[in-house]
């Protein structure tokens, strides 16, 4: 009767052992979608940050400017149509050169720093200028950034407006 000590035998049956794995195995996965995820939301956050950034700082330039003796400069002329403020595909102006009219020869993807041509230039910034709007002698500025995340690949943007 070696091995046997009280009628039982000592150590771990085989479905023991199993069932131990297989709660281990759920207790993983379940860490490394919650990883994935967190990973995911840091992505979106970092990239949502950078393009506010851009738009924040685009808007505070062509304030500026609104606010100078010389504010029919060509960053703040409007193309004529005043209810285009959100208008993605034909905007105002765009990024790249903001002394020219929206072109495509403009229409390229910058960094957070504004630069182009960078493994991170995922961003389009556009603005949209209506004048008289809402009033007589006021413009409303628009300022849209988009981009296309790196992670998902879906398409996300920012918008500002203000009054000058």
């Amino acid at each position: 009767m070696s091995g046997i000590k009280g009628g039982y035998e000592q150590g771990f049956t085989l479905i023991e052992v199993l069932v131990a794995m297989v709660v281990l195995l759920i207790g993983v996965l379940g860490w490394v979608g919650f990883s994935w995820t967190t990973t995911k939301g840091t992505s979106y956050s970092r990239e949502l940050n950078r393009a506010t950034f851009l738009a924040q700082s685009r808007m505070e330039n062509l304030k500026q400017i609104g606010l100078s003796l010389d504010s029919q400069k060509l960053p703040l002329r409007d193309d004529g149509n005043t209810n285009d403020l959100m208008e993605i595909n034909a905007p105002d102006h765009i990024n790249a050169d903001p002394n020219t009219v929206n072109s495509a020869q403009t229409n390229l993807a910058i960094n957070a720093e504004g630069q182009t041509g960078q493994p991170d230039s995922i961003y389009f910034l556009m603005w949209n200028i209506a004048d008289n709007c809402p009033v007589q002698g006021a413009k409303t500025l628009s300022v849209i950034v988009r981009w296309r995340s790196q992670l998902d690949g879906n398409n996300h943007q920012v918008f500002l407006q203000t009054i000058l």
